[in-house]
């Protein structure tokens, strides 16, 4: 008998056998997004950057991107038996309990929502934390002692984040000024630059010389309106420093990069389902500084942003 015969043959046996269980055990990871819509892009480029993460950092983890109409993409994904599918809470949050009961075996992860489901979990922002950061910067920032907070609607998850801007302003200087204006009614304001600038130029030529947007696409039109009058705005969610360099004072970012990856690596090892939280304690939201406006930003200004980064991390400071 030729030992060394069986022992080869049984050697690619196993490679063989080894290769399919090794594709089987691979964890697929499917996100369904708009393609078009407010800061469509923007979160693209995270999600991307989040999914080129958990390829490299994570052993046999494959991510796939599926665009269009969410509810379609992610019924699509479920019916390839993806393991775990990401899906956007704005604008179809209403449809989604439906999309889970349908597929009770695939696991969902809800994005800036909060659904029930033993087969759902919500990834939710302290986006109260980021407002309240860009408040700071703006007093810091501030010579007129008057600053501005501009967002597309008046609705209450809006209205929350207007009222932490004014908080974290008036935690540096309790003197200041602060107005609130939006954009529009409906969500077409979203989109809609030429408002987003006639709105920032009316609360800049009121005195204002700082002014933070939480509008969307119609962001670049406040960025507009700060380079005409000469004066600062601070932009939401994503680095725009880039955008127009000297007037965009800066960007609080929001790491959903960060959120999903963690998302995925946990759900790798086990699913749980519930609300997940991030906020500055978990280094979801920061100021960005950049060569595009680190002369904006005195060293000073800088390190009493970070201490008041340390201080609600530790609950010294608390944002409701």
């Amino acid at each position: 008998m030729n030992f060394n015969r069986i022992s080869i043959s049984l050697f690619v046996v196993c490679l063989v056998f080894g290769s399919f269980a090794s594709a089987a055990e691979k964890y697929r990871v499917g996100i369904a997004m708009y393609k078009n819509g407010p800061e469509a892009q923007q979160y693209k480029l995270l999600l991307l950057a989040a999914a080129a993460r958990a390829k490299r950092e994570l052993q046999n983890v494959d991510v796939v991107f599926r665009e269009g109409e969410p509810i379609e993409q992610a019924s699509k994904l479920a019916a390839e038996n993806f393991d775990l599918i990401f899906v956007p809470y704005f604008g179809i949050g209403e449809k989604l309990p439906a999309l889970f009961k349908k597929f009770p075996k695939i696991n969902f992860v809800v994005v800036e929502g909060d659904l029930p489901g033993n087969n759902v979990a919500s990834i939710n922002f302290r986006n109260n934390e980021g407002a309240f950061l860009a408040g700071a910067l703006a007093a810091l920032k501030s010579t007129a002692s008057k600053v501005g907070f501009v967002s597309a609607v008046d609705q209450p998850f809006v209205a929350g984040l207007s009222s932490a801007f004014a908080a974290g302003a008036k935690r540096v200087n309790p003197k200041i000024s602060v107005t609130s204006k939006f954009i529009g009614t409906d969500n077409s304001a979203w989109e809609n630059p030429s408002g987003g600038r006639i709105t920032a130029l009316s609360i800049f030529d009121s005195g204002a010389d700082v002014v933070y947007t939480v509008a969307g696409g119609s962001s670049p039109g406040v960025f507009s309106a700060a380079k005409e009058r000469k004066k600062f705005a601070i932009a939401a969610n994503s680095n725009q420093n880039s955008v127009s360099p000297g007037a965009v004072l800066s960007s609080v970012v929001k790491k959903i990069d960060l959120a999903v990856f963690q998302t995925i690596r946990a759900s790798r090892t086990r699913f749980v389902p519930g609300k997940i939280s991030f906020g500055i304690k978990e280094g979801a939201f920061a100021v960005a500084i950049d060569s595009n406006n680190r002369t904006l930003i005195s060293a000073s200004q800088q390190e009493a942003l970070a201490k008041l980064e340390r201080d609600i991390s530790s609950g010294k400071v608390r944002i409701y």
